[in-house]
C-alpha cells in the first residue's frame, strides 16, 4: 500500500524475480510487474464492513442477533452439556432514555454487553437483540452454579451508575425475579 500525494492510498500486487546472475551467484538483473488492485481491495474492504454488521451489534460492539443464532446452534449441535436459554429485558427502559437522554442509555447497554462479555465463556453465547433486549445461552452444570453465575451477572448490571448527576439507580426487580426450575 502506497499513500499518494493527494493522501489518497493506492494498493500494489507485484511479482518479480531474479532473471540474471554475476559468476559468483549474486543477482544481477530483477524483472518483475506491478499491478494496481486498489479497486478490487476497496471492494474488497467495503465487502468487509457490511459484513461486520451483518455479524456485530453497532451500538455495543459485540454479537446480534445473526451471530448469536449462528454460534447458538453450532454450540447446542456440537456438545452435550446442557444449556439454559436466558432473555434479559430492561424495565421501563424507554423512560431512561426519555429523562436522561439516548446516549445515557446507550451506556447502560454497553455496559451490559460488556459484563455479559466478561461472564460467557467459550461454549456459551449472548447477543443484544434489539433495543434492550439481550438473548443469552449459558452452561447448565447445577441449579446451584447458574444460580451463583447469574447473582454475579446482575450485581455487575446493577452496579452500573449514569455518569451525570442524577438521582437514578438500577435497582432490582423482585416482582420480575422467578426461581430457576431444575
Amino acid at each position: 500500500r502506497i499513500q499518494c500525494k493527494d493522501k489518497s492510498w493506492k494498493w500494489f500486487y507485484d511479482r518479480g524475480k531474479k532473471t540474471q546472475r554475476d559468476i559468483n551467484g549474486k543477482p544481477t538483473f530483477i524483472s518483475g510487474i506491478v499491478f494496481d488492485i486498489t479497486e478490487n481491495k476497496e471492494y474488497e474492504l467495503n465487502l468487509k464492513k457490511e459484513n461486520k454488521f451483518k455479524y456485530i451489534d453497532e451500538l455495543t460492539g459485540g454479537t446480534n442477533k445473526n451471530s448469536f443464532e449462528i454460534k447458538a446452534k453450532k454450540i447446542i449441535k456440537n456438545n452435550t452439556i446442557q444449556h439454559v436459554f436466558i432473555a434479559l429485558d430492561i424495565d421501563n427502559f424507554k423512560l431512561i432514555n426519555d429523562i436522561l437522554g439516548y446516549d445515557q442509555g446507550d451506556l447502560l447497554l454497553k455496559h451490559i454487553n460488556n459484563v455479559l462479555s466478561h461472564y460467557i465463556s467459550q461454549d456459551e453465547t449472548f447477543a443484544r437483540i434489539i433495543g434492550d433486549k439481550f438473548f443469552i445461552l449459558l452452561e447448565y452444570m447445577s441449579k446451584d452454579k447458574l444460580e451463583s453465575q447469574l447473582k454475579k451477572i446482575t450485581q455487575d448490571i446493577l452496579d452500573f451508575k449514569f455518569p451525570i448527576n442524577s438521582h437514578f439507580n438500577m435497582v432490582r426487580s423482585e416482582e420480575h425475579t422467578s426461581e430457576l426450575q431444575s
